[in-house]
């Protein structure tokens, strides 16, 4: 996960967006580890199985908030509204995994 806060800070990437984190929480150890300081992250984390988990790593001064999605059955998604000097940014991160396909 270190790499992964080198890279944001060394390509000095406003956002990254993640997915299968397998983090378990917003303050897991590894998520926190990928997160340079001046950064915010909006994530959902995996609650069972494999993989699954999704991020989006931002730099602070970007205000940002999370819009609401409907309840979500067959994959996760993370949708944002990023607000920055020059224009409002609709993000959506979604991640799908069919296992079925993984399984044949």
């Amino acid at each position: 996960m270190e790499a992964i806060n080198d890279v944001i800070t060394y390509r000095r990437l406003d956002v990254l967006v993640l997915t299968e984190t397998w983090h378990l929480s917003v303050n897991d150890m590894r998520l926190r580890l990928a997160t340079p300081v001046d950064c915010a992250v909006v994530n959902t984390p995996h609650c069972s199985g494999r993989g699954a988990g999704i991020t989006v790593i931002y730099r602070r001064q970007i205000k940002c908030s999370q819009m609401q999605l409907p309840l979500l059955t067959t994959f996760k998604a993370i949708c944002i509204c990023m607000t920055t000097a020059s224009c409002p940014i609709i993000l959506l991160n979604i991640y799908h995994s069919d296992r079925s396909i993984a399984m044949k």
